[in-house]
């Protein structure tokens, strides 16, 4: 398509007044490349193992597997969100037959990845050295960290959790009335 010189003159103008614009909205606001500064790099905070769980002060979140021979909880101490945006807890799995399954686990929200920081047995913590981070999936006998994720310690697609959130809907399974 060709436009004759008359149109493109008018073009040309309409992108030169809104260039011109866009310039003097620049040096309105003081807003240039040299102020931009990229985001810094994400880096884990150093984590503390907690206290070890006491069976008293467990809440059972509900997973919603039928069939599913486990029963799920949190200790409420041991959850915090430290400096790295990292939601911590401690996740106690207790069989049908009464055998406890207890690690110390981290989830990033940002991302949904997990990471396991220690297992515990005989009321001691194991710390596992190495371990990453992990993409959370909701499949298999490991879907109960999505079920985590997206229904207890994360607000997927809304703000940043905090601790009293979590709290609130780990006691009241999720009721999104209470968590406002």
């Amino acid at each position: 398509m060709r436009l004759s010189r008359n149109c493109r003159d008018h073009v040309l103008a309409v992108v030169l007044v809104c260039l011109t614009a866009v310039a003097f909205a620049d040096e309105d606001t003081g807003w240039s490349n040299n102020n931009y500064v990229p985001p810094r790099e994400w880096k884990e905070s150093t984590v503390d193992l907690p206290r070890w769980p006491e069976q008293d002060d467990l809440l059972e979140v509900s997973i919603g597997r039928g069939g599913d021979p486990f029963h799920y909880y949190i200790d409420p101490e041991s959850v915090s969100i430290s400096d790295d945006r990292v939601v911590h807890y401690v996740l106690v799995i207790i069989s049908s037959a009464g055998a406890w399954n207890t690690s110390f686990e981290g989830i990033l929200c940002s991302k949904a990845e997990y990471r396991r920081y220690a297992y515990g047995s005989g009321r001691q913590w194991t710390p596992l050295a190495g371990s990453g981070w992990q993409r959370i999936i909701d499949d298999g006998m490991y879907s109960y960290r999505d079920t985590l994720y997206q229904d207890y310690l994360c607000d997927p697609g809304g703000p940043n959790p905090d601790v009293s959130g979590i709290l609130r809907r780990i006691r009241y399974q999720r009721d999104s009335i209470l968590d406002d």
